[in-house]
């Protein structure tokens, strides 16, 4: 019996299908095909009675690895370059590397860290989804590394800074522009872009803000941070994020949500690009986490501030507002990209979205060419491998029992 997936390695678009439901039916799970061949499942297919798929299988992942090989060469690690420092997360530090001339993020990770955090299912994750990434408005990952006492992701570098920084160093490329929003809609664009190809893979971000949101050097969107990120098929529980970002479902026990939480995020921070604030603070809750969330979600039913959007900017007040639903069944993005793409803000100025996705729609800000002196700090020894002994406060010494890494 076939369900399809000789099509899936095949590349063909037309499936052969040869089950039958029978007179009481069946439930079926549906995976994307994308997921099944990127995933390289260890399934003996001639085992359970399919030696055909088995072959397809084999050839698929043959030209697959072809493929990759041709788009990222496999890079020893002692190749490496450290040139520096470029900033510091939740379980350790990003630095500058290079290659031949060629530049990279190589993101660091404390293993015994990790461990303590309890965070070894995350950082796990966040590599499989990585692994799966091929969009240009998503950082494109290369290849892993790992020693006694850190995994490493050697990552495409997006070295133009976040939208934070942007918005606090250079407000009047968001604040200033002309015609007035069109910085804001080209990146809100761009993170719809980013949101779309993750949600038809099943994918739920749910850490969007203005800090994930970097720029290249050409000054294009690449979504990064893909640590909360997760497989949604129905709902997940989970209270994660940052608060002012959050959905009220998510907020609300048992916190029932699942990819729409992430149009709730484009709401807020389509907001914060327009008018250079959020739509609501902490409201002076600073040592109160529990608090803060509780006033943030009372805020939330209040609805969308009324005086902050500029007069001109009607219709990009009513896509926001369409975003900051309470009830998620009646949030914009609930259907899909297609209908965020679709709202009056975007076809009333007919913005060019395939223009966008091949890069050939021109940016509202091209970063200057960054000096290592310039927002990083320069690393005191040039060779990759002090970083297997130059340890920072993120480290916390393993162990030895990290099984969990086995796949880095």
């Amino acid at each position: 019996n076939h369900f399809g997936e000789r099509a899936i390695f095949r590349g063909e678009r037309q499936a052969e299908f040869s089950v039958k439901a029978g007179l009481h039916g069946m439930t079926c799970l549906v995976i994307d095909g994308e997921i099944i061949k990127n995933l390289k499942l260890d399934v003996d297919w001639e085992q359970i009675g399919m030696p055909g798929v088995q072959c397809e299988v084999v050839e698929y992942h043959k030209s697959s690895s072809s493929r990759a090989s041709k788009m990222a060469e496999n890079i020893p690690f002692e190749e490496l370059e450290r040139c520096a420092v470029l900033g510091e997360g939740g379980f350790g530090a990003v630095y500058l590397v290079r290659r031949n001339g060629v530049e990279y993020a190589l993101k660091r990770l404390s293993k015994g860290y990790i461990t303590q955090a309890d965070a070894e299912k995350q950082v796990c994750t966040e590599r499989e989804i990585l692994s799966l990434m091929d969009s240009t408005f998503i950082i494109r990952f290369y290849q892993t590394y790992k020693d006694d006492e850190y995994v490493y992701m050697l990552l495409e570098l997006a070295g133009g800074g976040h939208l934070y920084r942007l918005l606090r160093n250079h407000s009047k490329v968001l604040l200033s522009d002309t015609p007035r929003g069109s910085a804001a809609m080209f990146f809100t664009a761009s993170v719809i872009g980013a949101l779309e190809f993750l949600h038809e893979r099943s994918i739920a971000y749910r850490d969007l803000k203005l800090e994930n949101v970097l720029l290249d050097s050409l000054g294009y969107v690449k979504l990064c941070d893909l640590g909360f990120a997760k497989f949604v098929l129905g709902k997940t529980h989970t209270l994660l994020g940052t608060a002012e970002y959050m959905a009220p479902e998510m907020i609300d026990p048992p916190h029932a949500h699942d990819s729409n939480v992430d149009w709730w995020a484009l709401g807020v921070m389509s907001f914060e690009l327009l008018t250079g604030q959020a739509p609501w603070d902490n409201m002076g809750i600073d040592d109160d986490p529990m608090g803060q969330l509780i006033a943030l979600r009372e805020s939330h039913d209040r609805g969308v501030p009324e005086g902050f959007l500029h007069p001109s900017l009607n219709l990009a007040k009513d896509f926001i507002k369409r975003l900051l639903v309470v009830n998620p069944k009646r949030r914009l993005g609930r259907n899909g990209a297609a209908e965020v793409r679709q709202c009056a803000w975007f076809t009333s100025c007919k913005f060019d979205f395939v223009a966008l996705a091949a890069q050939t729609l021109e940016p509202p800000y091209i970063p200057p060419q960054r000096t290592l002196t310039e927002d990083v700090r320069p690393a005191t020894e040039s060779s990759v491998s002090v970083l297997q002994r130059d340890h920072n406060k993120l480290f916390v010494k393993s162990n030895g029992k990290a099984d969990w890494a086995d796949c880095f």
